[in-house]
């Protein structure tokens, strides 16, 4: 069962989403300033490496108080990566289902990478930067969706498909959970981890793109000394 009552006045406001909503308790995941702040950072991400990020969450609840699909990509809140301004798109998909409180079963998470990418991040690799069906369907689901989708851009860099996305950075002494970064969004995502867990993953993605690009170099090279 989905338990979040609470957070549908702790938050407030509502991502448009499809599908039935039920009553005044139903909530998003995602609420529209923290999905803003996700998409903004999949388009500087998709600026420097020419590849469109989105997320698809389908939300099943038994109990009626929410179910719908919520979706965002590097063109916005709202909006499919899969477009024809994006060639080139990869997108983390969900399906969560929440069973009511009268059912034996337990709620259930699938994930997985929807692209059009070869040679691109899939489930395992998330499962390897800590994404889990637990996680998203834990109290901080809001965070786990935004861990995954976030993380995309990395994975991608340490795949060797594009060069790794600069880590947003301050200066100063202030711990970095309480530097201001000039958006409301960032500093809630800085301040529980995804930033930390995302920089973590950046730091995977350089090493691998920059063995990448040794390699090519060295590969050129060696071509260039056979022709000669």
């Amino acid at each position: 069962m989905r338990a979040h009552a609470a957070r549908a006045v702790v938050l407030g406001l509502a991502v448009a989403v499809s599908g039935p909503i039920g009553g005044a308790e139903a909530t998003p995941i995602l609420d529209a300033a923290h999905a803003e702040e996700v998409a903004a950072q999949l388009a500087e991400a998709t600026a420097v490496q020419g590849i469109c990020y989105g997320w698809q969450v389908q939300i099943d609840d038994d109990d009626g108080t929410y179910s719908g699909t919520e979706l965002g990509s590097s063109r916005g809140v709202d909006l499919a990566a899969e477009h024809p301004s994006c060639p080139r798109f990869i997108v983390f998909r969900a399906d969560l289902h929440y069973t009511s409180e009268s059912s034996e079963s337990s709620d259930s998470a699938l994930f997985y990478v929807w692209a059009n990418v070869g040679g691109g991040p899939d489930d395992e690799d998330l499962r390897r930067v800590g994404v889990s069906g637990e996680a998203l369907l834990g109290n901080k689901d809001d965070l786990a969706i935004a861990n995954a989708v976030l993380a995309l851009p990395a994975l991608v860099a340490e795949h060797g498909l594009a060069p790794p996305v600069p880590a947003v950075g301050t200066e100063g002494t202030i711990p970095a959970a309480d530097r201001a970064t000039g958006r409301p969004g960032s500093d809630w995502i800085r301040a529980y981890g995804a930033f930390v867990f995302l920089s973590a993953a950046l730091l995977i993605g350089g090493l691998g793109w920059a063995g990448w690009a040794w390699a090519a170099e060295r590969f050129h090279l060696g071509k260039h000394s056979v022709r000669e």
